[in-house]
């Protein structure tokens, strides 16, 4: 699940970077499949430990599905949207996607 991450601008210019000293042969693969796999987990702990900011808005909900665990939402057309109590004017339309944490218990 965590994988996610990888499709962030930062994980694929880590995957782009990686891939190019894996070509160049200054990196071996499984080492670098080590690295990506240690940024799964530092984005993911950091995430859950470290993010404290809230958000609220108001918009229309254009689409949204649920597919193996995972929620997408779809937003335009904001009357409100606010983070951390700071009003953004205009955020376009804006895409959402979460999954729950695994119940560990």
């Amino acid at each position: 699940m965590t994988e996610l991450f990888r499709e962030t601008v930062l994980g694929k210019a880590l995957i782009d970077i990686l891939n190019e000293m894996v070509h160049a042969g200054a990196l071996q693969s499984k080492l670098a499949l080590e690295v990506l796999e240690h940024f799964d987990q530092v984005v993911e702990h950091t995430l859950n430990t470290e993010v404290r900011s809230k958000i609220n808005f108001k918009a229309h909900l254009e689409t949204y599905r649920y597919v193996e665990g995972l929620w997408f939402f779809h937003l335009k057309d904001f009357s409100q949207f606010r983070i951390d109590n700071e009003n953004i004017t205009d955020p376009g339309d804006v895409q959402i996607l979460a999954y729950a944490k695994p119940d560990l218990s």
